[in-house]
């Protein structure tokens, strides 16, 4: 009886009653006969004591630990007396280990279990084992610091997860898989260089958690959750999550999540300038959380009080920290934050009294090499800027540009988050610093060429589309307002605009420019409302024009009259937008793709060896890809098959590629694509190799009545060097602007 009410207990989220009420049910079952029942009901209730005591006492602390002990121990007597228990239990419980070295954080050990839990999944061949081993791999990959390997993990997981079928395995595994899954990829998405998507992930994590209702799902999610809105700089929205997981935990009595608040709340404080209140409240939270015996993030939040240190001038105390985290990064292999953590020590030492610079340079050469040799595309970005920041100081502008532009120039999303802002604004001060130095020694205008100056564009906006007058040989002009006629973007959607027509990154990348009458369209998404500035180069200098971009599905559409034109004006420059029916599309659709060896191939493949480096090749290939009735559909239109066409510029198998993609419709429609894919090539213990990739995959258009699909798909997969095939999973949405 008190078994039953512990576990209902523990489903409604009272979790210091459930722990009560399944110690006297143990405590009863261990004074009757031992039987075969008796034995299943004493797993059973072990097990779920167990899972409780994880979020009172913490996943590490040693209550836990020894009632994990203890199931096990029923477990192996009961598999003696020939009585296997549930293959449900017996994961439980080696998840319940696996847990404690991750959240006591042993990269070792956390990844051994992995591989042995993903090995018992797979040999079992069935979804709740492989979707939970898939979810545990994927996380510890991801801190020991094979990002894209996790996000791999983390994608099929998500693919396996059914929401009505493994919701009630939360109270087996802790908290809901699928929601767990969703935050451990949040991480990975946003380290890799998708900030938006990252951010998509971690609001669809607290989303589902809510749904759920489950305490310890909830605290779990919102857990994690603030680290994303840290690094896209949503401070606001990071300090209402940690509020709520510290009233919940307290609620519960869960004191590692309370103790995990708490030191969010001090990361918070020593990021918005409040130093002095860091301190105390990471160095009593830090103190706190080790207490439960976990040491997850710990190298994280040692760096940024090391930070707090530094900017109150307690340098000693902040190498003290920075060391202590570098030491921990070592001994636990949780190499996730590495790169940040060398940055941070190369930001104190140049708050010496005398600059340390020798010192700062050599440690962001270490953060770069990590980021780039993790793929970590967002802490590259970090130490590109305070590289860039340092070589700017020492009189060198031009070799910083030439570091941060590229880096700057790889992104595809997040332009309305903090640190990509910074870097837009570093490069648009040093682009004018450069348009001052030019107009110290350069020509008088040509006055004729302004005078006979036109833009002209059709829809969509395409360079190849636009009339481009040639340039005058030598001519330069201050950044000026100038009279010049009103240009008009003639734009068949608001999310076309939004991909098309850029925001202008001019120095240093493939910037979107509207120079003398030609459009370069370069990566970089206008945000939703935001305003987007472009240039236009006349003969008599530069002129701005400011165009407000409203981007399809994010905030709704603008309310225009007439005929929904809007015209926005800097000067006396103009730019008028169409805006049209870009508000009249379909729902959003869900799409998912799974593809095994089976349902692909090579039927095209070239390299080429360049020549400057061992192992640098580019590649162009030639992937088919077949569906089965029922596999794959946009709006209701059964696909066929599916053609990718690729070029990859990889080193010893690892690197980014790129991929158009056509797919063929039974209706005789195409659906295209355009993808952005990083690889990585990794040696298994058998000494084959495996190529594992992420991509993000845009629709950009299609024939017929799906020339308006638009939207994403993130997947992964991987493939054996040499064999004509490969496995591919992802998931994603898509509309159709009418």
């Amino acid at each position: 009886m008190w078994g039953n009410a512990g576990q209902r207990s523990l489903a409604r989220s009272a979790l210091e009653e459930g722990t009560i009420q399944l110690n006297r049910a143990l405590a009863q079952i261990a004074a009757l006969p031992s039987t075969a029942v008796v034995r299943r009901e004493q797993i059973k209730f072990q097990v779920a004591l167990a899972n409780a005591l994880m979020h009172i006492k913490g996943y590490a602390a040693a209550e836990t630990k020894a009632s994990l002990d203890q199931a096990r121990l029923y477990i192996e007597r009961a598999e003696a007396l020939g009585e296997p228990p549930e293959d449900s239990l017996l994961l439980s419980v080696l998840y319940g280990f696996w847990v404690a070295n991750y959240v006591a954080f042993n990269g070792d050990a956390t990844r051994a279990l992995a591989v042995q839990f993903l090995a018992l999944a797979e040999k079992q061949r069935r979804k709740v084992p492989l979707m939970s081993g898939h979810g545990i791999m994927g996380a510890s990959l991801l801190l020991t610091g094979d990002i894209a390997g996790g996000q791999a993990h983390c994608d099929q997981a998500i693919a396996l997860y059914n929401r009505a079928e493994h919701r009630p395995l939360a109270t087996r595994f802790g908290q809901d898989v699928g929601v767990a899954t969703l935050s451990y990829r949040s991480f990975a998405l946003w380290l890799l260089g998708f900030p938006e998507a990252a951010r998509t992930d971690i609001e669809h994590a607290l989303k589902k958690a809510r749904e759920i209702g489950q305490a310890a799902t909830l605290m779990h999610t919102l857990a994690h959750a603030p680290w994303t809105h840290f690094w896209i700089g949503t401070y606001n929205v990071a300090d209402t999550l940690i509020e709520e997981v510290i009233a919940l935990a307290s609620e519960k009595g869960a004191l590692m999540w309370k103790a995990c608040g708490m030191m969010h709340r001090g990361t918070l404080l020593a990021l918005t300038g409040k130093a002095a209140n860091a301190i105390p409240m990471i160095t009593s939270a830090m103190k706190a959380m080790r207490s439960t015996g976990s040491t997850l993030w710990i190298p994280s939040f040692l760096s940024y009080l090391a930070r707090a240190y530094a900017e109150l001038g307690r340098l000693n105390d902040a190498w003290r920290c920075i060391s202590e985290a570098m030491t921990a990064v070592e001994t636990s292999k949780e190499r996730w934050c590495e790169a940040e953590v060398n940055r941070i020590a190369a930001e104190i030492a140049l708050k010496s009294p005398e600059p340390e610079t020798a010192q700062a340079e050599a440690y962001l050469e270490q953060a770069l090499a990590i980021a780039r040799k993790q793929q970590a595309k967002s802490w590259e970005l970090r130490a590109a800027m305070s590289m860039a920041r340092l070589w700017r100081d020492q009189g060198k502008p031009d070799e910083a540009r030439d570091l941060l532009a590229p880096v700057y120039g790889w992104f595809t999303e997040g332009f309305d988050t903090r640190d990509l802002k910074e870097a837009k604004t570093l490069l648009d001060d040093w682009r004018r610093e450069a348009v001052r130095r030019q107009t110290d020694h350069c020509s008088p205008p040509d006055q004729r060429f302004a005078r006979g100056h036109r833009w002209r564009a059709s829809s969509p906006l395409r360079s190849s589309t636009i009339a481009k007058p040639a340039l005058p040989s030598a001519s330069c002009g201050p950044l000026r307002s100038v009279t010049a006629p009103p240009q008009t973007l003639a734009v068949s959607g608001v999310s076309r605009l939004a991909q098309q027509v850029r925001q202008l990154r001019d120095v240093g990348g493939d910037a979107a420019r509207l120079i003398a009458g030609e459009a370069l369209v370069g990566r970089g998404v206008a945000s939703g409302g935001s305003a987007s500035a472009f240039y236009a180069e006349t003969g008599t200098g530069l002129i701005q024009i400011n165009i407000k971009v409203f981007r399809h599905g994010e905030i709704g559409c603008p309310s225009m009259g007439g005929d929904n034109d809007d015209t926005f004006t800097h000067g006396s420059a103009a730019a008028r937008v169409r805006i049209g029916n870009a508000c009249s599309s379909t729902a959003k659709q869900s799409v998912s793709i799974s593809k095994t060896t089976a349902d692909t191939r090579y039927t095209q493949e070239h390299m080429i060896d360049v020549g400057d480096v061992p192992g640098h090749q580019v590649r162009i290939y030639e992937i088919n890809v077949t569906y089965k009735k029922g596999e794959l559909a946009f709006d209701g239109v059964e696909v066929k098959e599916g053609w990718g066409r690729s070029m990859s510029d990889y080193t010893n198998g690892s690197g980014p590629a790129m991929t158009y993609a056509t797919y063929v419709l039974e209706d005789g429609n195409k659906v295209f694509s355009k993808s952005t894919v990083a690889a990585q090539t990794t040696a298994n213990p058998d000494g084959t190799k495996t190529v594992k990739f992420i991509a993000v995959e845009n629709f950009v258009g299609g024939t017929g009545r799906f020339a308006g699909i638009r939207g994403q798909i993130l997947s992964s997969g991987s493939r054996v060097p040499g064999e004509k095939a490969l496995t591919l999973q992802g998931t994603g949405e898509y509309w159709i602007e009418k």
